[in-house]
């Protein structure tokens, strides 16, 4: 006991395996507790990405329908036109209608040739019709093509704490404690 009250840095380092093993016991074991819980948030995180982009979609299309449904009230001739050849499948004699060239905000030629007439099997087969969904629709992003699939970094501590080693990490931590323990224990009695 004198000797110990006597040389303190000695009592340190003769405790220092103890402490070493305790708190490398304690990383092992919360590492393979915790990991399994961290990775579940990042695909929750990645989840909350995914579905932001969704609504972003989605409010574009409502816009987009807003608008739409407001040139309806309005009674846009353009609209209602093309309202017309949609509904009827039928177009001006010698025009086509043409899709727009970006889904923000349609291009409706003024100047529609009348009369109508049904169109030819070809324009049956072509999306020549969709126009107002083309116009309206907004495509909701797809995992794997504007948004990256989820993935977990796989590093050695990942592949150890979630792979079939995993008990045997645990188990490590737990000897880790023991020893700790032991060792702290018996340091104590001398």
């Amino acid at each position: 006991m004198t000797d110990r009250a006597s040389n303190p840095d000695r009592s340190l380092i003769a405790e220092l395996p103890a402490w070493m093993l305790l708190l490398s016991g304690m990383a092992i074991l919360g590492a393979t507790v915790l990991m399994p819980a961290w990775i579940e948030s990042q695909y929750l995180a990645w989840q909350l990405d995914v579905m932001r982009r969704q609504t972003d979609a989605l409010a574009q299309q409502v816009g987009a329908y807003r608008t739409f449904h407001q040139a309806v009230r309005d009674r846009d001739p353009v609209v209602l036109k093309r309202l017309a050849f949609h509904q009827l499948r039928a177009r001006p004699s010698g025009a086509s209608l043409l899709l727009p060239a970006e889904r923000s905000a349609p291009r409706l030629p003024a100047d529609l040739p009348a009369p109508f007439v049904r169109p030819p099997s070809e324009l049956e087969r072509t999306d020549h019709g969709s126009f107002i969904e083309a116009w309206l629709h907004q495509p909701l992003p797809r995992v794997g093509q504007e948004i990256a699939p989820f993935r977990v970094t796989a590093t050695r501590l990942v592949r150890l704490t979630l792979g079939p080693s995993r008990l045997i990490v645990a188990l490590f931590g737990v000897v880790c404690l023991l020893a700790a323990l032991a060792l702290g224990g018996r340091e104590g009695e001398a």
